[in-house]
């Protein structure tokens, strides 16, 4: 599923409207796609079916058939996705008793609950990836039709994407740690909020150099920012709501000079790594400041057993500085690689989500001044973590009576492929990866 943000794209067009940039305004002409409408009842195939024109004709499609269109409430929806996350096997993990411990949950709320809460009470629309139709949610607080037309245009466009790219095979092609899945993400909904804000100014009537899109991703990203540091679920925020600002600005960096050619090509090459995405300093060829990871976290320790290992990349060092009410884009996106290790207790392996847990963290950084600079931004969470030059360990447990992997443990330095989590080789996606994107 593909979602649509809800109240960060309220008032886009005023947004829009706001005038030029100080600099020379991007061009964002589009010869032969003007609108035909101002403003039309989304309800009707009729207002559907001309923004599906307008959505295709920006992207340089041509124009499909219409996609079947749903409605249903937030209730329902919240219920959909439980029912699917039951019939996926979706469930508790041990993440759940960890990721309180870092704010980055809140307690006694799993981690697939959470996510759940995040995505029903923030979604106004979403693509279908199997069922190839678009679900709009009908009881949110958008009210003026044109921000409505946004979102369906929004949604649109990953119709479009999923008919030219095959986005089911982009996220099976794609490795399923989350900072990966993350990147692609902000690819696809990045491509998703350029196209659909290149379509309403084309609906708005606007010439290109009325638009300030400086302006207006930096006023996306502030709203997106201000509601991830807001959330008692920063990890799950951070993952939803970041791919839009940060991936719709380095989208829109890209096809500033209407050259759609290279943004075509992105989706056959994209920065596998979000740091990317944030820093978006260059893109052809494509920037790729990850490092090699110098020390993994340690070995299980005597009595457990390493359940699972994933990367959560900058939008999880984003989502910490959040928790910590510091955020820095910049300071984030100066993470060069990660590992995040969860050992569970042996005498509880025959219900991981019960047992005894213990995780370690290592962010390894471009530097040892900015891994200082980092734990100085969180420290008001009062972690226990250990300093190695360039990178930094922190350890939680969802006992504090738990005594392994503390201290002088954490200075074991194995590597990353020596590592052998119980959950390798399934191919259910466990712990925070249970997040519908």
């Amino acid at each position: 599923m593909h979602f649509s943000r809800t109240s960060a794209f309220i008032g886009t067009a005023v947004l829009l409207a706001c005038g030029g940039d100080d600099d020379t305004p991007k061009k964002v002409s589009h010869p032969g796609c003007e609108a035909t409408m101002t403003e039309c009842d989304i309800g009707k195939d009729s207002c559907v079916e001309s923004l599906l024109d307008l959505a295709a004709c920006v992207r340089e499609d041509d124009t499909p058939p219409l996609p079947a269109i749903q409605r249903i409430t937030s209730a329902e929806f919240a219920d959909m996705l439980r029912n699917t996350a039951e019939e996926m096997g979706y469930g508790p993990t041990p993440w759940d008793s960890l990721l309180p411990k870092l704010k980055l949950l809140p307690a006694g709320q799993s981690t697939l609950d959470a996510s759940i809460d995040v995505s029903s009470q923030s979604v106004a629309a979403f693509y279908h990836l199997i069922n190839k139709d678009i679900t709009i949610i009908t009881d949110t607080n958008i009210e003026d039709d044109i921000d409505k037309m946004y979102i369906v245009l929004h949604e649109l466009t990953h119709y479009l994407q999923d008919r030219e790219s095959d986005l089911s095979g982009l996220r099976e092609s794609t490795g399923n740690t989350s900072d990966e899945q993350i990147s692609l993400s902000a690819l696809i909904e990045g491509e998703a909020v350029v196209n659909s804000s290149r379509g309403l100014t084309l609906l708005m009537r606007l010439a290109p150099q009325a638009v300030g899109w400086e302006r207006f991703y930096d006023s996306l990203e502030r709203s997106l920012f201000d509601e991830i540091q807001q959330s008692n679920a920063p990890l799950l925020a951070a993952r939803q709501f970041l791919p839009y600002g940060v991936g719709g600005r380095y989208v829109s960096d890209v096809w500033s000079d209407d050259n759609r050619e290279d943004v075509d090509l992105l989706f056959e090459e994209w920065p596998h790594a979000f740091a990317d995405w944030m820093l978006a300093e260059t893109w052809n060829p494509v920037d790729n400041k990850k490092q090699k990871l110098t020390c993994a976290p340690p070995l299980a320790p005597n009595g457990f057993s390493l359940y699972e290992v994933d990367s959560f990349g900058a939008s999880g060092a984003f989502a910490l500085l959040a928790a910590a009410k510091d955020i820095d884009r910049e300071l984030a996106s100066e993470l060069r690689n990660d590992a995040f290790a969860v050992y569970i207790d042996d005498a509880g392996m025959s219900a991981p989500s019960e047992a005894r847990a213990i995780g370690v963290w290592r962010l390894q950084f471009s530097s040892a001044s900015v891994a200082a600079d980092f734990l100085d931004a969180i420290a008001t969470l009062d972690l226990d973590t250990r300093t190695f030059g360039n990178a930094i360990a922190i350890r939680v447990s969802s006992d504090a009576s738990i005594q392994a992997l503390t201290g002088e443990a954490l200075d074991a330095c194995p590597k990353l492929e020596d590592l052998k989590p119980m959950m390798r080789d399934s191919d259910l996606p466990a712990g925070v990866r249970q997040i519908f994107l």
